[in-house]
């Protein structure tokens, strides 16, 4: 895995090295060790920090452990989608328990999820992560709060966690600035994280140079991206170190240049889907 690893660190596009992180090298690596390794165990940690010091080669960012913490919650939910195995294992773990107890009892009638307990250390794998997952999911939730597992899926566990740990992120009792969490709030609205997503096509327009990547995951997770604040050349006003001011500066023309780009991009999606239109009306007026 490691030598995966490397060799996305050294790919030149940050924006073809951050899909290929995220798709294949990243969680998706350790999904399945995540399932079939009792709460506990498993060097989940140690591949954690893997990933996290290939973003940090491929991105030239190095975020803060608050920020870093962001980056492995879903896109959706204002992250990066690098999802933390370690985190996660809990959830995975169970998931495969209470999918696997019945037909564990079909080898073995006398199956029961303490079979996992390790003798003299009082250490329950089974009842642990039921706890975990018992603590992000509605009160009363039978699947997680019975002594015996019931099947539920690893992706609605997941989900859960990621949405509590946002929750909490988001809360008044959070460490985070009220900048940075109307920050992240802003990254919730919708496709707010779309150009994640998007192929680094070039045809399309989609493909993103290495310094606007660069720029763009560090206002992705609320990081600084000046070292300090200055007078923006264009107004006179003090530009904050995170870019927030230049984003929206009204002197310039940057503002007019971006509406106009995305006036273009709709108006280049609309003619193309009257094209398709235009095409299959024609052959319906045509005929078989």
């Amino acid at each position: 895995v490691q030598h995966l690893l490397d060799e996305v660190a050294a790919l030149r596009q940050p924006q073809i090295a951050y899909g290929l992180l995220r798709m294949c090298a990243a969680y998706t690596r350790m999904s399945y060790s995540t399932r079939v390794t009792p709460l506990g165990y498993g060097d989940f940690d140690d591949f954690d920090s893997a990933v996290r010091r290939t973003y940090e080669l491929l991105s030239g960012h190095h975020p803060t452990d608050v920020e870093w913490g962001r980056a492995q919650i879903s896109i959706r939910r204002g992250g990066l989608g690098l999802r933390s195995a370690s985190h996660h294992h809990a959830c995975a773990w169970y998931a495969c328990v209470s999918a696997c107890r019945s037909h564990c009892e079909l080898l073995n009638a006398s199956f029961t999820p303490e079979d996992f307990d390790v003798p003299g250390t009082g250490w329950k794998p089974v009842a642990e992560a039921a706890k975990i997952c018992a603590a992000v999911s509605p009160e009363g939730d039978s699947a997680v709060s019975s002594s015996v597992p019931l099947p539920v899926k690893q992706n609605l566990l997941s989900t859960r966690l990621d949405d509590a740990t946002v929750k909490y992120a988001l809360g008044s009792t959070s460490a985070l600035t009220p900048r940075q969490r109307a920050h992240w709030r802003a990254a919730l609205l919708p496709a707010a994280g779309a150009w994640l997503l998007a192929a680094p096509d070039p045809f399309s327009g989609h493909e993103l140079k290495p310094a606007q990547m660069m720029v763009l995951f560090r206002r992705r997770l609320g990081s600084p991206i000046y070292e300090a604040e200055a007078p923006c050349p264009l107004c006179g006003v003090s530009s904050d170190v995170h870019g927030d001011h230049a984003v929206a500066c009204a002197a310039g023309g940057d503002r007019t240049r971006r509406h106009h780009r995305v006036r273009e991009c709709v108006a280049a999606a609309a003619a193309d889907a009257f094209a398709v239109l235009f095409i299959l009306r024609s052959l319906e007026r045509r005929g078989p």
